[in-house]
């Protein structure tokens, strides 16, 4: 227990000590979904629901892809339709 006890900590303060790494890591990471959501969207002309809307290509539920676009702030310049039919 104190072994693993000890492996623990010593993550954790790995992972501490290279948190600025971690945070560019993440950074690309959110960029890049940025980016396959806006080009979705734009597949889309920007429809989110039905056969050809860009949650469909994404292979995601609708919602699951309004929340994304929220925390990624993606929408607000762009014409997208969030229910069928409707701008």
């Amino acid at each position: 227990l104190k072994l693993l006890t000890g492996m623990l900590f010593k993550f954790l303060d790995n992972a501490l000590a290279h948190h600025a790494h971690f945070a560019d890591a993440l950074d690309t990471l959110l960029s890049i979904q940025k980016r396959i959501i806006e080009s979705a969207l734009q597949k889309s002309k920007g429809k989110i629901y039905g056969p050809q809307g860009a949650a469909n290509l994404l292979k995601i539920k609708p919602s699951t892809l309004q929340g994304k676009m929220k925390k990624l702030g993606i929408g607000g310049d762009l014409n997208v339709t969030s229910e069928i039919g409707c701008v």
